[in-house]
Protein backbone atom coordinates (compact mmCIF):
# COMPACT_ATOMS: atom_id res chain seq x y z
CA UNK A 1 0.00 0.00 0.00
CA UNK A 2 2.82 2.40 0.88
CA UNK A 3 4.49 1.54 -2.42
CA UNK A 4 1.30 2.41 -4.35
CA UNK A 5 0.98 5.80 -2.57
CA UNK A 6 4.61 6.61 -3.29
CA UNK A 7 4.14 5.87 -6.99
CA UNK A 8 1.05 8.13 -7.14
CA UNK A 9 2.93 10.99 -5.44
CA UNK A 10 5.83 10.70 -7.88
CA UNK A 11 3.45 10.75 -10.85
CA UNK A 12 1.62 13.84 -9.56
CA UNK A 13 4.94 15.62 -9.01
CA UNK A 14 6.10 14.91 -12.54
CA UNK A 15 2.76 16.08 -14.00
CA UNK A 16 2.93 19.37 -12.09
CA UNK A 17 6.49 20.06 -13.21
CA UNK A 18 5.49 19.36 -16.81
CA UNK A 19 2.70 21.89 -16.65
CA UNK A 20 4.98 24.59 -15.24
CA UNK A 21 7.62 23.91 -17.84
CA UNK A 22 5.03 24.03 -20.62
CA UNK A 23 3.62 27.41 -19.48
CA UNK A 24 7.08 28.86 -19.18
CA UNK A 25 7.97 27.61 -22.65
CA UNK A 26 4.84 29.20 -24.19
CA UNK A 27 5.51 32.54 -22.51
CA UNK A 28 9.13 32.56 -23.65
CA UNK A 29 8.10 31.71 -27.20
CA UNK A 30 6.00 34.92 -27.64
CA UNK A 31 8.13 37.58 -29.38
CA UNK A 32 8.67 40.71 -27.31
CA UNK A 33 7.53 43.05 -30.11
CA UNK A 34 4.09 41.45 -30.08
CA UNK A 35 3.47 43.16 -26.75
CA UNK A 36 4.67 46.66 -27.80
CA UNK A 37 3.23 46.71 -31.32
CA UNK A 38 -0.10 47.95 -29.97
CA UNK A 39 1.37 51.23 -28.70
CA UNK A 40 4.02 51.97 -31.34
CA UNK A 41 2.77 54.56 -33.94
CA UNK A 42 4.52 54.30 -37.32
CA UNK A 43 6.44 57.37 -38.46
CA UNK A 44 4.07 57.95 -41.40
CA UNK A 45 1.07 57.94 -39.09
CA UNK A 46 2.78 60.41 -36.76
CA UNK A 47 3.46 62.77 -39.67
CA UNK A 48 -0.14 62.53 -40.83
CA UNK A 49 -1.40 63.26 -37.33
CA UNK A 50 0.90 66.29 -37.06
CA UNK A 51 -0.40 67.64 -40.35
CA UNK A 52 -4.03 67.24 -39.26
CA UNK A 53 -3.45 68.95 -35.92
CA UNK A 54 -1.40 71.84 -37.35
CA UNK A 55 -2.84 75.20 -36.31
CA UNK A 56 -4.52 77.75 -38.50
CA UNK A 57 -4.66 81.52 -38.04
CA UNK A 58 -7.02 84.24 -39.16
CA UNK A 59 -5.91 86.32 -42.16
CA UNK A 60 -7.63 89.62 -43.04
CA UNK A 61 -7.78 91.09 -46.55
CA UNK A 62 -6.80 94.78 -46.48
CA UNK A 63 -6.49 95.60 -50.18
CA UNK A 64 -9.27 97.92 -51.38
CA UNK A 65 -11.69 97.39 -52.95
CA UNK A 66 -10.63 93.73 -53.25
CA UNK A 67 -7.57 91.51 -53.51
CA UNK A 68 -6.90 88.43 -55.64
CA UNK A 69 -6.34 84.87 -54.52
CA UNK A 70 -3.89 82.72 -56.48
CA UNK A 71 -3.56 79.00 -57.28
CA UNK A 72 -0.16 77.37 -57.76
CA UNK A 73 0.18 75.36 -60.99
CA UNK A 74 2.34 72.28 -61.60
CA UNK A 75 5.32 74.51 -62.50
CA UNK A 76 5.15 76.49 -59.26
CA UNK A 77 3.71 79.57 -61.02
CA UNK A 78 0.87 81.43 -59.32
CA UNK A 79 -2.17 81.75 -61.56
CA UNK A 80 -5.22 83.85 -60.72
CA UNK A 81 -7.52 81.65 -58.64
CA UNK A 82 -10.70 83.33 -59.94
CA UNK A 83 -11.42 84.86 -56.54
CA UNK A 84 -11.42 88.58 -55.73
CA UNK A 85 -11.82 89.07 -51.97
CA UNK A 86 -13.31 92.33 -50.60
CA UNK A 87 -11.62 94.46 -47.98
CA UNK A 88 -12.14 93.13 -44.46
CA UNK A 89 -12.83 89.55 -45.57
CA UNK A 90 -11.48 86.98 -43.12
CA UNK A 91 -9.57 83.99 -44.52
CA UNK A 92 -8.15 80.87 -42.87
CA UNK A 93 -4.36 80.93 -42.86
CA UNK A 94 -2.75 77.49 -43.21
CA UNK A 95 0.14 76.83 -40.81
CA UNK A 96 3.02 74.40 -41.00
CA UNK A 97 3.84 71.86 -38.28
CA UNK A 98 5.68 74.52 -36.26
CA UNK A 99 2.49 76.58 -36.04
CA UNK A 100 3.77 79.36 -38.33
CA UNK A 101 1.75 80.36 -41.37
CA UNK A 102 3.18 78.93 -44.58
CA UNK A 103 5.02 81.50 -46.69
CA UNK A 104 6.79 81.22 -50.01
CA UNK A 105 8.30 83.33 -52.75
CA UNK A 106 6.88 82.54 -56.17
CA UNK A 107 6.30 84.10 -59.54
CA UNK A 108 2.78 85.17 -60.42
CA UNK A 109 1.38 85.31 -63.92
CA UNK A 110 -0.09 88.79 -64.30
CA UNK A 111 -1.41 89.30 -67.84
CA UNK A 112 1.38 87.12 -69.23
CA UNK A 113 4.09 88.86 -67.23
CA UNK A 114 5.90 86.86 -64.50
CA UNK A 115 6.64 88.82 -61.33
CA UNK A 116 8.05 87.42 -58.09
CA UNK A 117 6.04 88.08 -54.96
CA UNK A 118 5.82 86.85 -51.36
CA UNK A 119 2.73 84.72 -50.72
CA UNK A 120 0.99 83.21 -47.70
CA UNK A 121 -1.05 80.00 -47.75
CA UNK A 122 -4.80 80.33 -47.12
CA UNK A 123 -7.99 78.33 -47.36
CA UNK A 124 -11.12 79.87 -48.87
CA UNK A 125 -14.35 78.32 -50.12
CA UNK A 126 -12.94 74.88 -49.28
CA UNK A 127 -9.87 75.39 -51.50
CA UNK A 128 -6.19 75.85 -50.65
CA UNK A 129 -4.98 79.04 -52.34
CA UNK A 130 -2.34 81.75 -51.93
CA UNK A 131 -2.53 85.50 -51.37
CA UNK A 132 0.15 88.16 -51.63
CA UNK A 133 1.49 88.89 -48.17
CA UNK A 134 1.44 92.65 -48.71
CA UNK A 135 -2.34 92.63 -49.17
CA UNK A 136 -3.24 90.96 -45.88
CA UNK A 137 -2.66 90.96 -42.13
CA UNK A 138 -1.85 87.66 -40.43
CA UNK A 139 -3.16 86.56 -37.03
CA UNK A 140 -5.72 89.35 -36.86
CA UNK A 141 -9.44 90.09 -37.00
CA UNK A 142 -11.27 92.76 -39.02
CA UNK A 143 -12.57 95.96 -37.41
CA UNK A 144 -13.91 99.34 -38.47
CA UNK A 145 -12.84 102.80 -37.26
CA UNK A 146 -15.87 104.44 -35.67
CA UNK A 147 -14.48 107.80 -34.49
CA UNK A 148 -13.54 110.91 -36.47
CA UNK A 149 -9.85 111.74 -36.79
CA UNK A 150 -8.57 108.60 -35.09
CA UNK A 151 -4.91 109.17 -34.36
CA UNK A 152 -2.36 106.42 -35.05
CA UNK A 153 0.22 105.81 -32.31
CA UNK A 154 3.74 104.53 -32.92
CA UNK A 155 3.83 102.93 -29.46
CA UNK A 156 1.00 101.86 -27.12
CA UNK A 157 1.52 104.78 -24.75
CA UNK A 158 -0.28 108.10 -24.34
CA UNK A 159 2.88 109.91 -25.46
CA UNK A 160 3.53 107.68 -28.47
CA UNK A 161 1.25 109.36 -30.99
CA UNK A 162 2.32 109.69 -34.61
CA UNK A 163 1.11 111.94 -37.42
CA UNK A 164 -1.26 109.65 -39.34
CA UNK A 165 -5.03 109.90 -38.95
CA UNK A 166 -7.71 107.35 -39.87
CA UNK A 167 -11.14 108.37 -41.15
CA UNK A 168 -14.42 106.93 -39.93
CA UNK A 169 -15.22 103.72 -41.81
CA UNK A 170 -11.60 102.70 -42.41
CA UNK A 171 -11.25 98.92 -42.29
CA UNK A 172 -8.32 97.80 -40.14
CA UNK A 173 -6.94 94.46 -39.00
CA UNK A 174 -6.63 94.18 -35.23
CA UNK A 175 -3.79 91.90 -34.17
CA UNK A 176 -4.53 88.99 -31.85
CA UNK A 177 -1.32 89.79 -29.98
CA UNK A 178 -1.95 91.10 -26.50
CA UNK A 179 -1.06 94.71 -25.80
CA UNK A 180 0.13 95.49 -22.28
CA UNK A 181 -1.93 98.68 -22.11
CA UNK A 182 -5.50 97.49 -22.72
CA UNK A 183 -6.49 101.00 -23.84
CA UNK A 184 -4.72 100.29 -27.14
CA UNK A 185 -4.96 97.73 -29.93
CA UNK A 186 -2.30 96.86 -32.47
CA UNK A 187 -3.41 97.31 -36.07
CA UNK A 188 -2.50 97.01 -39.73
CA UNK A 189 -4.21 99.06 -42.44
CA UNK A 190 -3.76 99.91 -46.11
CA UNK A 191 -4.64 103.49 -47.04
CA UNK A 192 -4.81 105.00 -50.49
CA UNK A 193 -1.23 106.27 -50.28
CA UNK A 194 0.27 104.52 -47.26
CA UNK A 195 0.80 101.23 -45.44
CA UNK A 196 0.28 101.13 -41.71
CA UNK A 197 1.95 98.09 -40.16
CA UNK A 198 2.28 97.25 -36.49
CA UNK A 199 0.96 100.57 -35.18
CA UNK A 200 -1.60 101.32 -32.47
CA UNK A 201 -4.90 103.13 -31.98
CA UNK A 202 -7.17 103.61 -28.98
CA UNK A 203 -9.35 100.54 -28.39
CA UNK A 204 -12.51 102.62 -28.09
CA UNK A 205 -12.05 103.99 -31.63
CA UNK A 206 -13.07 100.75 -33.38
CA UNK A 207 -15.98 98.34 -33.61
CA UNK A 208 -15.55 94.64 -34.37
CA UNK A 209 -19.16 93.82 -35.21
CA UNK A 210 -19.14 91.46 -38.21
CA UNK A 211 -22.13 93.23 -39.74
CA UNK A 212 -20.16 96.50 -39.77
CA UNK A 213 -17.51 94.97 -42.00
CA UNK A 214 -20.12 93.40 -44.28
CA UNK A 215 -22.05 96.66 -44.66
CA UNK A 216 -18.87 98.51 -45.60
CA UNK A 217 -18.03 95.79 -48.11
CA UNK A 218 -21.48 96.16 -49.68
CA UNK A 219 -21.19 99.96 -49.79
CA UNK A 220 -17.81 99.65 -51.53
CA UNK A 221 -19.21 97.20 -54.07
CA UNK A 222 -22.19 99.50 -54.68
CA UNK A 223 -19.91 102.48 -55.27
CA UNK A 224 -17.92 100.49 -57.82
CA UNK A 225 -20.94 99.09 -59.64
CA UNK A 226 -22.23 100.76 -62.80
CA UNK A 227 -25.30 98.53 -62.90
CA UNK A 228 -28.21 100.22 -61.14
CA UNK A 229 -30.03 96.94 -60.49
CA UNK A 230 -26.94 95.39 -58.89
CA UNK A 231 -26.31 98.52 -56.84
CA UNK A 232 -29.85 98.58 -55.50
CA UNK A 233 -29.66 94.89 -54.57
CA UNK A 234 -26.39 95.48 -52.69
CA UNK A 235 -28.02 98.25 -50.67
CA UNK A 236 -31.05 96.07 -49.90
CA UNK A 237 -28.68 93.41 -48.57
CA UNK A 238 -26.82 96.00 -46.50
CA UNK A 239 -30.02 97.31 -44.91
CA UNK A 240 -30.96 93.76 -43.87
CA UNK A 241 -27.92 93.62 -41.56
CA UNK A 242 -27.55 95.08 -38.06
CA UNK A 243 -24.49 97.34 -38.00
CA UNK A 244 -23.42 99.72 -35.26
CA UNK A 245 -24.88 103.24 -35.17
CA UNK A 246 -21.72 104.61 -36.78
CA UNK A 247 -21.82 102.31 -39.79
CA UNK A 248 -25.63 102.58 -40.05
CA UNK A 249 -25.18 106.35 -40.41
CA UNK A 250 -22.56 105.79 -43.13
CA UNK A 251 -25.06 103.62 -45.02
CA UNK A 252 -27.80 106.25 -44.63
CA UNK A 253 -25.40 109.00 -45.77
CA UNK A 254 -24.43 106.99 -48.84
CA UNK A 255 -28.08 106.37 -49.72
CA UNK A 256 -28.81 110.09 -49.32
CA UNK A 257 -25.80 110.94 -51.48
CA UNK A 258 -26.93 108.43 -54.10
CA UNK A 259 -30.49 109.81 -54.06
CA UNK A 260 -29.22 113.38 -54.43
CA UNK A 261 -27.00 112.33 -57.31
CA UNK A 262 -29.87 110.53 -59.06
CA UNK A 263 -32.12 113.57 -58.56
CA UNK A 264 -29.42 115.85 -59.93
CA UNK A 265 -28.93 113.58 -62.94
CA UNK A 266 -32.69 113.52 -63.51
CA UNK A 267 -32.87 117.33 -63.41
CA UNK A 268 -29.93 117.54 -65.82
CA UNK A 269 -31.64 115.07 -68.14
CA UNK A 270 -34.86 117.15 -68.08
CA UNK A 271 -32.96 120.38 -68.73
CA UNK A 272 -31.04 118.74 -71.56
CA UNK A 273 -34.29 117.46 -73.06
CA UNK A 274 -35.85 120.94 -72.83
CA UNK A 275 -32.82 122.46 -74.52
CA UNK A 276 -33.04 119.88 -77.29
CA UNK A 277 -36.74 120.65 -77.74
CA UNK A 278 -36.04 124.39 -77.92
CA UNK A 279 -33.23 123.84 -80.40
CA UNK A 280 -35.49 121.61 -82.46
CA UNK A 281 -38.28 124.22 -82.40
CA UNK A 282 -35.85 126.95 -83.40
CA UNK A 283 -34.57 124.82 -86.25
CA UNK A 284 -38.10 124.12 -87.43
CA UNK A 285 -38.95 127.82 -87.17
CA UNK A 286 -35.92 128.76 -89.23
CA UNK A 287 -36.79 126.17 -91.84
CA UNK A 288 -40.36 127.50 -91.94
CA UNK A 289 -39.17 131.08 -92.44
CA UNK A 290 -36.82 130.02 -95.22
CA UNK A 291 -39.62 128.09 -96.88
CA UNK A 292 -41.97 131.09 -96.64
CA UNK A 293 -39.31 133.41 -98.15
CA UNK A 294 -38.75 131.03 -100.99
CA UNK A 295 -42.49 130.81 -101.61
CA UNK A 296 -42.79 134.61 -101.66
CA UNK A 297 -40.08 134.86 -104.27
Amino acid sequence: MKRICLIICVLLSLTSCGKKKSATAIEDSIPEHDFISEVVIPAAAQAAKAKVTAQSVSVVMLWEPNGALWAEDENGIMQWGKYDIPTGQELEGICDESGEIERKKAKRNSMGKLEEREFVHVRYDGKELWVQEGMVAVNAKPAVVCAENTLVYNTPTITGMGSKVLAVGTVVAVSNEEVQDKNFVKIDALLASDYIRGRYIKADKIVTNGDDVQVLQLITLAKNSKNETVRNELLVNAKALKPSDTVAKMLADYEAELAAKEESEAVEAINEAEVQVEESNEAESEESEISEEQSAE
